[in-house]
């Protein structure tokens, strides 16, 4: 062991190539010192500094190691006096340690600070030699600080030559404070081609706070010098709790890892942290950009990203041209940023368009990652190239994009196979397109998209798709939703839960999924929003869609489909789905239909759904069919028309199978269909139970209805006006059609029959038990009947009904009708021809109830008995007023009938005219017939007899006072006596007279 205390006894020593050297005090260095063999330098007692002096001359290598020596440094520091003589942009200051040929370990307690060098590797410095092997071991809890480069390794640089060449960063080596243009930690390159090489950081090594003006603000790996054209493969691994933190660089502040060979391989791995990485472009934490004349070999396992920025790509990011493997396990990705661009999280992009990428995720969790674009957790974007990718058991919590897709995007891929299983996506937003989850495959091609039991939850966006946004794009997309639930997720347009699109794609939603509660703020389709010119949605199994909501009621666009919006393309529902609970603004709370598409309901319960206009559980519009055969349609609810279903213009429905029951609108409780809608009922459809706030209980049909089966229709079929009459396509023998009473199918004055129903060409001859099918409505049509007439219409017509007179005399003439319907009631019934010596005493029921009118809402067959009395002559005396020209008179005497020879005593009432005298009664109107005064009596009439009140202008003549009580006794007795009826005795107590 030789003691050095200066920097002359460090120069022999070095000549006399002793070994270990023990540096025992700090002192300068005045040039470069070479070293080819193998040594020690270690520091005697506590840790010696050697620095350079002011203006170190060139070469300006502290220490230069050759000739395949192995030099071994500890517990020393050497400095490059960056600030005391050697500052950043001097031209001859070198590295501080640099091997060419040789072999340098930085072990325990070693330092290398404060220097800068006007080429590669302010600290250190691997210069390679094609002619030898050279390598660096940096281990312990060695240190490279404060240095600088002007072009690459602001801390170590690795300049690969020789196949042997060898790096090893290990066990808490400490690398900070470092720039450089290009790696300001380390920068490893190749500069021979076929050379290539490993870098391994592992165990605790921290690099933190270095800079690079260029890529790679902690660590830049590469095989592209330019000059190797082609290189051999090379590989950073970097394991075992390296911290990689609070660098800086234009792309890649953390780690960039630049790949030109088919072999070149990142792997990181063993709970490393990449944390407050800032990169001014692409990749916050870590960055590998894979040329085309390569392929990514990336994998991330049980690292940790927290708050890394860029301006794209956050986090982790691989760019490769030349496809290939990327794998991310076990990985945590928190708060890191893309401020501009896409991938907060993680951000893989395959350029190619010949070779495929394979990306494998698993167990990772991505928490509030932001991205300026798309992809706030993660952003997947390929080519035409395929795509095999697969998101398992991990977790996407409270990310967002400005753009597309909060948690997780994939875009511009084609062929390709996306598995997302057991995943969970919450609270994640988006600024435009899937708040928790967004795929688009804007490229053609096939592509294969499987959702499996994961969770999408809390996640919104500005436009479509609040849970997630699917999109085949030109190509074809099939994709699948199974055992999944979409929960509570909200848009602001359209696709609360779910936005699909896509020309010939696909969307199958399966096995246990449940959508649920989740709202298009002011669009269509709170659950699932399918937009496809020629694709198809089938939903099956045990799938559930409840307590989702569309746009808002008073909306005057959008807002339908508050369950399902099949805007465009066809739809499958079958199995036990259930659909429940969904609310519309507008229309078919539970599922729009619009478009071209073909429609199929076989199975599944539609329930308790509510439009706030039309088509409470299903809604058709454009030119769709919808076919029913099976399922349940029940207690939904339209605000307007079509509780259970609305037929629009031009849309075309069949229900062969199934129930419509207990669903409730104003008009058309079961069904509406509007001007032009087609319904055809047929086969074993039951339409039961609906009602109708104003109209139409059943099916409300202002356009057309075909029927043909079985039919039970007990709600009512309501008819708005002749065109609308059912169309009969089959027997309907069996079948119960209650019709309603509407401004068509009501009574006529004229009796005209109301036609219901008629023949088709499919069906062209009706029978009696086509008609019987028919029931009158409940209201009005007392007296009517539902008739075949002919055998081409089914009718509704006045019953006529039969009047039998008994009692006549034989030859007498009865001018009333025989029969009669309700429309000629009332019939005032008529007097027969008279018969001589009888006098008519009118028609008579079978009550003995006189009968003179056969009034409205008579209905039956009818007896009337005539029955006669023999004649007794009866004459009138008749009273007139005489006041024509006014003013009237008054307390005029009512006629009084007499029998022939009787004597009648004239009333003693006084009629009374203002400005007239009463002068009495005259057989003529002008007074020149026979006079008779009130109270006097006409003996032996023989024949009617006129009375004319006589008027005497002037006032009436005053009444006298009325005489004593005793004059009027006296006056009555008189008159008794006159009329024999007593006697006048005195005293006789017989009477008072």
């Amino acid at each position: 062991m030789v003691l050095v205390v200066n920097e002359t006894e460090l120069r022999n020593a070095i000549a006399a190539q002793q070994t270990p050297l023990e540096i025992g005090a700090s002192f300068f260095i005045s040039s470069q010192l070479t070293i080819n063999y193998n040594v020690v330098i270690i520091s005697a007692g506590a840790i010696q500094t050697l620095t350079k002096i002011p203006g170190f001359p060139l070469p300006g290598y502290m220490f230069s190691i050759t000739n395949g020596a192995t030099v071994t440094f500890q517990n020393i520091t050497l400095d490059g006096n960056l600030n005391g003589g050697n500052p950043v942009g001097s031209l001859n200051n070198r590295s501080l340690v640099s091997p060419q040929g040789g072999f340098v370990t930085l072990g325990r307690g070693t330092t290398l600070q404060n220097n800068y060098s006007y080429q590669e590797g302010g600290g250190f410095y691997l210069r390679g030699l094609v002619a030898s092997p050279s390598g660096l071991v940096m281990n312990g809890d060695a240190r490279i600080v404060g240095c600088a480069s002007r072009t690459s390794g602001g801390g170590v640089m690795i300049a690969r030559r020789n196949a042997g060449d060898s790096v090893s960063i290990s066990d808490n080596v400490f690398i900070s404070g470092n720039t450089a243009n290009q790696g300001g930690g380390i920068f490893s390159n190749v500069y021979v081609d076929g050379i290539g090489g490993d870098l391994p950081i592992s165990g605790n090594v921290q690099i933190i706070s270095n800079a690079a003006g260029g890529n790679g603000g902690g660590v830049h790996v590469t095989n592209s010098s330019g000059s190797a054209p082609n290189p051999g493969p090379v590989s950073l691994t970097i394991s075992d709790a390296v911290n990689i933190s609070f660098n800086l660089s234009s792309s890649g502040a953390g780690v960039y890892f630049l790949a030109t060979n088919p072999n070149d391989a990142l792997t990181i791995t063993g709970a490393t942290t990449y944390a407050r990485n800032q990169a001014r472009l692409n990749g916050g934490g870590v960055y590998a950009v894979i040329a085309n004349t390569s392929q990514a070999n990336v994998s991330v396992t049980g690292a940790t990203f927290t708050n890394n920025t860029a301006d794209i790509n956050g986090g982790l990011g691989v760019l490769t041209a030349g496809g290939g493997a990327v794998t991310v396990n076990d990985t945590i990705f928190t708060s890191n940023v893309a401020l501009n661009g896409a991938g907060g999280g993680i951000l893989v992009n395959n350029t190619s368009v010949l070779n495929g990428l394979t990306l494998n995720v698993d167990n990772v969790t991505a928490t509030q990652n932001q991205a300026g674009s798309n992809g706030g957790g993660i952003l997947i974007s390929g080519s035409e190239a395929p795509l095999t990718a697969s998101i398992i058991n991990s977790v996407f919590t409270e990310n967002s994009a400005d753009e597309s897709g909060g948690g997780v995007t994939f875009t511009n891929v084609a062929s390709s196979s996306v598995t997302i299983a057991n995943d969970t996506f919450t609270g994640n937003q988006a600024g435009s397109f899937g708040g928790g989850f967004f795929f688009a495959s804007n490229l053609g091609g096939n592509n294969d998209l499987n959702l499996i039991d994961s969770v999408f939850n809390l996640n919104t966006s500005g436009n479509e798709g609040g849970g997630m946004r699917l999109s085949g794009g030109p190509g074809i997309l099939a994709a699948s939703i199974t055992n999944s639930i979409v929960d509570a997720n909200q848009s602001e347009g359209n696709g609360g839960g779910v936005w699909y699109t896509g020309d010939n794609s696909t969307l199958l939603v399966n096995g246990a999924t449940v959508i649920q509660n989740n709202r298009s703020a002011t669009g269509s389709g709170g659950g699932i929003y399918f937009n496809t010119a020629t694709g198809t949605v089938t939903l099956t199994d045990n799938v559930t869609i409840t307590g989702n909501q569309a746009g808002f009621v008073g909306a005057i666009i959008s807002s339908n489909g508050g369950g399902v919006d099949v805007t465009t393309g066809s739809s499958v529902i079958s199995g036990n789905v259930l659909i429940a609970n969904n609310t519309a603004g507008r229309n078919g709370g539970g599922v729009y239909y619009n478009g071209v598409g073909t429609n199929l309901i076989n199975g599944g319960t539609i329930d308790e759904n509510l439009a706030g206009i039309n088509g409470g559980g299903l809604y058709q519009s454009g030119e769709t069919t919808l076919t029913v055969t099976g399922g349940i349609v029940q207690t939904n609810t339209a605000t307007v028309n079509g509780g259970g279903l609305y037929v629009t213009e031009n849309a075309v429905g069949t229900l062969s199978g199934g129930t419509i029951q207990a669903n409730t609108a104003q008009r058309g409780g079961a069904a509406y269909i509007s001007t032009t809608g087609t319904l055809t009922v047929t086969d074993a459809s039951t339409i039961t139970g609906n009602t109708a706030i104003v109209a139409g209980p059943g099916v409300y049909n202002a356009g057309t209805i075909n029927l043909s089966g079985v039919r039970d229709i007990t709600n009512g079929l309501y008819l708005l006006a002749a065109p609308n009459v059912a169309q009969i396509i089959g027997p309907l023998a069996g079948s119960t059609i209650q019709l309603n009473n509407t401004p068509y199918v009501t009574p006529n004055e004229q009796g005209t029959p109301i036609v219901v129903a008629v023949a088709t060409p499919a069906y062209p001859t009706l029978t009696p038990a086509d008609a019987a099918a028919f029931v009158k409505p409940p209201v009005g049509f007392d007296g009517w009947e539902v008739r075949l007439e002919g055998t081409t219409q089914v009718v509704i017509a006045p019953i006529t009904y039969t009047i039998t007179y008994l009692g006549l005399f034989p030859g007498q003439v009865n001018p009333n009708p025989t029969t009669y319907n309700v429309t000629q009631l009332p019939i005032v019934l008529q007097d027969p021809s008279p018969i001589p010596g009888q006098t008519f005493d009118g028609w008579f029921n079978d009550a003995g109830e006189q009968v003179t009118v056969i009034p409205e809402g008579t209905t039956g067959n009818l007896v009337l008995t005539a029955r006669f009395s023999p004649v007794v002559n009866v004459g009138t005396v008749t009273f007139f007023a005489n006041d024509a020209g006014g003013p009237p008179a008054t307390n005029i005497p009512d006629p009084i009938q007499f029998i022939i020879g009787d004597d009648v005593t004239i009333p003693l009432q006084i009629p009374i005219r203002p400005g007239f005298r009463f002068g009495g009664w005259n057989t003529s109107p002008d007074g020149t017939g026979i006079t008779y005064q009130p109270g006097q009596t006409v003996g032996n009439l023989q024949d009617d007899l006129d009375l004319f009140a006589i008027w005497i202008p002037g006032p009436p003549t005053p009444p006298r006072p009325n005489p004593p009580a005793y004059i009027v006794k006296a006056r009555y007795c008189r008159l008794l006596k006159k009329k024999g009826v007593i006697g006048c005795r005195k005293n006789n107590k017989k009477s008072e007279c």
